[in-house]
């Protein structure tokens, strides 16, 4: 885990933790994590795990440090397809304290057929609501959390993946973006970023009103 208390990180100032390993009964692939500060000053972990990338039996995964703890729980299934794999999960919890829990099913051999399908939780991820889609084109993942625009809106960085390679994405990949109106309750998909050779994962800043770097 890093620490944020200064603006930069100096030589031995790094501190490597190691949280899990082959004794968390989750398969032996455990596939990337991403961690948010809640609100109640609980830490919370979400990866995806199972037997390997492209194995059918992944699932999401949940795991809490508590305030004030030193020991993190034992991770618990939190996302399942009977029928699919499951991807990248992205935990993040929005300024009126809803947490969304963003991740993808893959529905053929590569990622490229993946969709990216939602949950929330409203107890600061002790439990959590019924998956529903967030975006069903094909090719669409999600491995980065949401800004906070100027608005109040909020900016999911996504991404488009193309091509039926298992190691290397097609010419047509494109990062791109899901905007939710928090008066509507709605997200609204944008423009794609192309590129000559493709492109993934964005992770968006907002540098100034109307001004955003990727």
């Amino acid at each position: 885990m890093l620490s944020t208390a200064t603006p930069a990180l100096h030589a031995g100032e790094l501190h490597i933790e190691r949280l899990f390993g082959p004794e968390i009964n989750t398969g032996p692939y455990k596939h990337p994590a991403r961690i948010e500060a809640l609100q109640n000053g609980d830490l919370y972990m979400v990866y995806y795990g199972g037997e390997g990338e492209y194995a059918t039996d992944t699932g999401v995964f949940g795991s809490r440090l508590k305030k004030g703890g030193r020991k993190w729980i034992t991770p618990t299934r939190i996302a399942h397809d009977p029928f699919r794999s499951l991807g990248n999960g992205v935990v993040w919890q929005a300024p009126d304290g809803l947490v969304w829990l963003f991740y993808v099913v893959r529905y053929g051999e590569t990622w490229s057929t993946s969709r990216v399908q939602a949950k929330v939780s409203r107890d600061n991820a002790a439990t959590w609501s019924d998956a529903f889609p967030l975006v069903s084109d094909e090719g669409m993942m999600v491995c980065n959390k949401p800004i906070v625009l100027h608005n109040g809106d909020y900016l999911l960085p996504v991404y488009y993946e193309t091509g039926q390679n298992t190691e290397f994405t097609g010419a047509e990949s494109a990062g791109l973006f899901l905007r939710y109106d928090v008066k509507q309750q709605a997200w609204k998909q944008t423009g794609r970023i192309r590129s000559a050779t493709g492109n993934i994962q964005p992770a968006p800043v907002e540098v100034r009103e109307n001004f955003l770097i990727a």
